[in-house]
């Protein structure tokens, strides 16, 4: 289901599976490193969470920071190119929530996009306002084929620009921006952490479930509330 608004009656909670991490995959347990990210300061321990009914609070915690400390942000990254201004990212990613409302994507679909338009920024320099419709609407697009079942298709998101971005500009940037990010697309996004938060608040009320339930409203009333903030300018002069 759609995390977007109008809420439906009897929708589907939308409660995900945080899953182990594999065997193969390096656990650090030192986290002193991880200071220098966007979360700085507020750890003390590894594993802050509680003990879980479905799984191993420690294993949750290690992989969603583990993740974080590999996909690298910046709040200064517009410092980067001098003729932007921060307005104009809060303009350009309401448009996006607009464009997500427009073809019903997923909430996540968004931050996704959010975060592959920050992170590519960090990796130019000088980047002129003229292209910004095009790399977000290209992250908009990488995505929705990562995120929805159903992604729109190209020509859908070449015709939301109004005749700025033709089709094969939106491939072309797409190759760019896979190429500048590494191919590195499965962030931590802030649905993530929000679904894990609720799970774990959900303990207070129903301590044995295997699955953990959560309110529809308040996971969207939160979302929304994320949704909002998101759009502000990245620093202030």
């Amino acid at each position: 289901q759609s995390c977007w608004p109008p809420l439906i009656t009897g929708g589907v909670s939308p409660c995900i599976l945080i899953e182990t991490p594999h065997k193969e995959m390096g656990i650090t347990t030192d986290l002193s490193g991880f200071t220098q990210y966007r979360f700085k300061n507020l750890f003390i321990t590894p594993s802050p969470l509680p003990a879980l009914s479905w799984g191993s609070s420690n294993d949750v915690w290690r992989k969603m920071v583990n993740k974080e400390t590999k996909y690298i942000h910046d709040k200064n990254c517009l410092l980067l190119h001098p003729t932007l201004k921060p307005n104009m990212r809060a303009i350009l990613l309401d448009w996006l929530l607009e464009v997500c409302e427009v073809y019903t994507l997923h909430r996540d679909t968004f931050y996704l996009a959010q975060d592959f338009f920050d992170r590519f920024m960090l990796t130019q320099n000088d980047i002129h306002k003229n292209m910004l419709q095009l790399i977000g609407i290209s992250s908009l697009f990488i995505a929705a084929k990562l995120e929805e079942i159903y992604p729109p298709k190209l020509q859908e998101f070449a015709y939301v620009t109004d005749g700025a971005c033709s089709e094969e500009d939106i491939l072309t940037m797409e190759l760019i921006i896979l190429k500048a990010l590494k191919w590195e697309l499965c962030p931590v996004s802030v649905i993530s952490w929000l679904n894990l938060y609720l799970q774990v608040d959900s303990l207070k009320e129903y301590p044995k479930v295997l699955q953990p339930q959560y309110s529809q409203e308040k996971f969207i009333q939160i979302a929304q509330d994320i949704g909002s903030s998101c759009t502000v300018p990245l620093y202030i002069n």
